[in-house]
């Protein structure tokens, strides 16, 4: 099993704590991780991924350096949460080595719960990947700002199972580049929104438990949640693959996202159990909780439901 991740400096603490989930969780599988990364990536982070990996058998990591100064033009990168690292993804073909036919793509701010080969074994033979209905698919079918002709639903690209070998044999990556030198003004969503338009028809939707986000939890969802209710029911009770979407970053003080604790679990089996969570408010929103808090404690102020805009009735995850 070939998994990739692209990352930089600044995330290489979640990313090392997907991959101790991955490694968990199909411990008897040979798993090669590739990271593709910039010059931000240091030494110490290498051997930091490095002793996730080593400490379970038939794991190996890789690392594939890209010069990061050549992306920070691209569309869309105006945004807290994402960095210029998720336009490596469209870099695949051209950084892994020519044996690799098929990779699964993972993005750093995933948990995986369960083995992977299951999802590692579809035949995407006549596809350029497969991937999950993006959790806010009816906003592009209803704006369609990408201005597709015939509309084949938009996918989420944080998890896909990718045929490298149809990339290549179809040089994808000129299409790619292509669109964002023609149309930057339709891209929103960086590469994803990227990916989504060269392969409209081109790809292979496949159940949202393999990449579970928040979005599908709330109360109002971006979706036709009738078209997808059983598979909704189904990832809710027992996902795959839980992917905190950007706002519901776990290793963060404010993040109130229903299965944080999951993420803390597979945090404290890594080298960064230790590591404080990030204070992600501003300083004049903890001043004001802290009063309130004082407040709420001597009941001057009502209590705040945790978790309110989310489905009621949500269990914790194993």
């Amino acid at each position: 099993m070939e998994i990739v991740a692209c990352t930089d400096h600044g995330f290489i603490m979640p990313t090392g704590v997907m991959i101790q989930s991955v490694c968990v969780n199909n411990i008897d599988s040979h798993v090669s991780f590739h990271i593709i990364g910039d010059e931000s990536i240091t030494e110490k982070d290498k051997e930091d991924l490095k002793s996730v990996v080593n400490k379970i058998a038939n794991k190996d990591i890789f690392f594939h350096i890209v010069d990061g100064n050549k992306f920070g033009d691209l569309p869309a990168l105006d945004n807290t949460y994402v960095t210029k690292a998720t336009y490596y993804r469209l870099e695949l073909a051209r950084l892994l080595p020519n044996s690799v036919d098929k990779v699964l793509y993972l993005d750093g701010d995933i948990i995986v719960r369960k083995s992977l080969d299951d999802l590692w074994n579809l035949d995407i033979s006549k596809y350029a990947l497969a991937a999950v209905p993006d959790q806010s698919e009816a906003i592009f079918e209803e704006e369609n700002y990408l201005k597709v002709e015939h509309w084949h639903g938009y996918f989420n690209a944080g998890v896909m199972l990718v045929n490298l070998k149809y990339w290549k044999e179809r040089n994808l990556r000129k299409d790619y580049y292509n669109f964002i030198q023609n149309y930057p003004d339709r891209i929103r969503l960086r590469d994803q929104d990227v990916l989504n338009y060269v392969l409209n028809e081109k790809k292979l939707l496949i159940p949202i438990r393999y990449n579970f986000t928040g979005g599908w939890l709330l109360k109002s969802r971006k979706i036709d949640t009738e078209k997808y209710k059983d598979q909704i029911d189904d990832a809710i009770k027992d996902p795959v693959i839980v992917h905190y979407t950007p706002g519901e970053k776990p290793w963060t003080t404010y993040c109130r996202q229903p299965y944080k604790a999951l993420f803390l679990k597979y945090k404290s089996q890594t080298i960064w159990k230790g590591t404080p969570l990030i204070e992600n408010r501003p300083l004049k929103l903890r001043i004001s909780k802290f009063f309130s808090g004082i407040l709420r404690k001597f009941k001057l102020m009502p209590e705040i439901p945790y978790g309110k805009e989310y489905i009621p009735g949500l269990k914790q995850l194993e």
